[in-house]
C-alpha cells in the first residue's frame, strides 16, 4: 500500500474511492471509519451487502449504501441519488 501511494503521489494521482462488502446490510462500520483506504476529504466509500451475492450492475447503485469523508474526516451517508454530484472531477 505505501509503494502504492507513493506512485500515485508522484504522479499527482489519487484513489477517489473504495468498494467493499459487508455479509448483511450495508452500512459503515467503525472498522470500516478506521481502516479506510481513502482519506482525503471529499472520499467515497460505496459499501455493498450480502457480499454483493444479489448485486448486479444495473441493481449496484440502489444496493449499496454512499458515505463521503468530510472535512471533520468523519464519514457520512449520502443518497444514492445525490452520488452523482459527488463524481465530479475537481
Amino acid at each position: 500500500m505505501a509503494a502504492m501511494f507513493a506512485e500515485l503521489r508522484k504522479s499527482r494521482q489519487m484513489i477517489a474511492a473504495q468498494v467493499h462488502s459487508h455479509p448483511m446490510e450495508a452500512f459503515h462500520s467503525a472498522a470500516d471509519d478506521h481502516w479506510a483506504i481513502v482519506r482525503h476529504e471529499g472520499a467515497l466509500s460505496l459499501v455493498v451487502p450480502y457480499f454483493a451475492r444479489h448485486t448486479v450492475t444495473d441493481s449496484f447503485v440502489v444496493d449499496m449504501a454512499a458515505f463521503v469523508l468530510t472535512s471533520d474526516d468523519r464519514w457520512t451517508a449520502i443518497e444514492s441519488e445525490k452520488l452523482e454530484n459527488h463524481l465530479t472531477i475537481r
